[in-house]
């Protein structure tokens, strides 16, 4: 049977979860301006050594863009959820449990369950795929408006697309490219954070790349491929 199994435990009912603000605890280390192969600490805890690698990202993402295609509406219904929330853990585990056909020949993928949503994520605006008026997000948002990193995802996108976009699809997620990416447009995703964010605050960058991938996708820009 082919499984997506996960490396990070699902946070129980009332855990830290993204949608409680910028604040609150995200997946993984903070990878910003590092790539997810070189950080000492992703080494240390041993959650985004070997396994989450160079391979272990393609994978992932093909796996992203054939679960938005080909499953559209188990994707859907994963995405529709509050990012990083215990409902998208509770779909997820749901998704997940059985069998997936989007592995292809892989036996399984050994991810963070956190990518998963975000892989899939990126998968729709890879693919083109239409959006649910539902899942339809502003292309203005104000950074006053913004509490989560799906919100300064999608300010950014929406007053940065080309430069997110060159982001999404001329960088592969967790690569030094990408970290040299956001180190060259930080201040301008910084501009989309509220006034009340803490200094210092540091974000996982794989995260913000997937958030990012998905307002693209949610705000209607369409991949230029």
């Amino acid at each position: 049977m082919r499984m997506l199994t996960s490396l990070i435990r699902l946070r129980a009912p009332g855990g830290p979860v993204e949608r409680g603000g910028l604040v609150a605890e995200l997946a993984g280390a903070d990878l910003r301006g590092q790539a997810v192969e070189d950080h000492p600490r992703a080494q240390q805890r041993g959650l985004l050594g070997p396994v989450v690698r160079r391979r272990a990202f393609d994978d992932l993402n093909a796996f992203g863009q054939c679960f938005a295609s080909e499953q559209t509406k188990d994707a859907i219904r994963l995405v529709s959820t509050a990012p990083g929330s215990v409902e998208e853990a509770r779909v997820y585990k749901k998704l997940f449990s059985k069998e997936q056909s989007c592995l292809g020949d892989l036996t399984g993928l050994s991810v963070p369950w956190q990518y998963v949503r975000g892989a899939v994520g990126e998968g729709f605006y890879a693919r083109a795929m239409p959006v649910p008026p539902q899942l339809a997000l502003p292309r203005d948002l104000a950074p006053a408006k913004v509490q989560s990193v799906m919100d300064a995802a999608t300010c950014y996108a929406g007053k940065h697309p080309d430069d997110a976009r060159t982001l999404v699809e001329q960088t592969k997620p967790g690569t030094k490219e990408q970290a040299a990416a956001f180190d060259a447009h930080w201040s301008d995703f910084e501009a989309c954070l509220p006034s009340t964010m803490p200094v210092g605050f540091k974000f996982d960058t794989l995260i913000l790349r997937y958030r990012i991938a998905e307002a693209l996708w949610r705000e209607g820009w369409v991949h230029s491929k």
